[in-house]
């Protein structure tokens, strides 16, 4: 299966299990699994490998989102 990326700008179709990347100024700066966001899905949460713990990211902040769907 080949990953595709596809970047949006409005995070209301987000979800946990969810493959996505962040970016800050078009750079990739994680590549996760949505752990957790909120209700109105204005904050994210990702697990980090090797039991680091986990990362939040606020729509407000600026960050981008690109989700990763794999086609077979």
């Amino acid at each position: 299966m080949t990953p595709m990326s596809f970047e949006i700008f409005d995070w209301s179709g987000l979800k946990p299990g969810d493959e996505i990347e962040v970016l800050d100024h078009g750079l990739v700066v994680a590549r996760r699994v949505i752990e957790d966001l909120t209700s109105d899905q204005s904050i994210i949460r990702l697990k980090l490998s090797y039991g680091r713990g986990e990362r939040t990211y606020r729509r407000e902040d600026g960050w981008q989102i690109r989700t990763i769907r794999r086609e077979s």
